[in-house]
């Protein structure tokens, strides 16, 4: 997610998005002209600041639709650049700061080779879902996020630990092309515990004798 502190300028024009997307932030900031959802962090304060007893009081000379329409995108702009710049100055958001940094450790090799090169071949809701991973442990003190990322990135997937082999397999239920494995590999490398041997099994279930929805003909493995 985009948000109005990023790329931030003193030339950049903010305005109120007229098509917006409950998700987001920021739709366009590759321009001057940024388009904002203030509905996210801002709703109570814009809708005070565009009444019109507000517009009224602050341009004595708000009497046509026009003078309305200009005056509101003038105001627009003015609120929108202090917001921007209270958002860097104070940290607001430490938590995207930090995954923001992250992505820049990413992207200057920091994390290594491997993970540079993969990177880019993530879309980038895949590359959100990893740096909010990333982020969150070095928050919460090196927790394990492996499956929270995993789950994210993968429609369904289940650990399981076979306690005579000491080994841990990884289902997960979608074809095992290039794209995915390489997904995979990229995440266990991120965050899998290296101190244990983890095995990926593809598309269909394990047999487990006992558990009758994993011993289907046709639709299992044999490891």
């Amino acid at each position: 997610m985009s948000y109005i502190w990023e790329k931030y300028s003193s030339e950049n024009c903010y305005k109120v998005a007229k098509k917006i997307c409950p998700y987001m932030e920021v739709f366009n900031n590759q321009g001057k002209d940024i388009e904002v959802n203030p509905l996210l962090r801002f709703f109570t304060l814009f809708e005070l600041i565009t009444s019109k007893d507000i517009l009224e009081y602050i341009y004595e000379d708000y009497k046509t639709k026009s003078e309305n329409e200009e005056n509101k995108a003038r105001l627009e702009n003015v609120v929108f650049h202090f917001l921007a710049q209270l958002d860097k100055n104070k940290g607001l958001f430490y938590r995207q700061t930090l995954i923001e940094k992250i992505r820049n450790e990413i992207s200057d090799g920091l994390y290594g080779e491997f993970v540079q090169k993969s990177w880019s071949t993530l879309s980038s809701k895949e590359q959100e879902t990893i740096l909010y991973g990333l982020s969150q442990r070095r928050l919460l003190d090196n927790e394990n996020f492996f499956m929270d990322t995993i789950n994210k990135i993968f429609s369904a997937s289940s650990l399981f630990y076979e306690k005579s082999t000491n080994l841990y397999y990884l289902y997960i239920y979608e074809e095992n092309t290039e794209d995915n494995i390489k997904k995979y590999e990229l995440i266990k490398y991120l965050f899998w515990n290296k101190n244990y041997t983890l095995q990926a099994v593809w598309k269909y279930y394990y047999g487990i004798i006992g558990v009758s929805d994993t011993m289907k003909i046709d639709q299992i493995q044999i490891i």
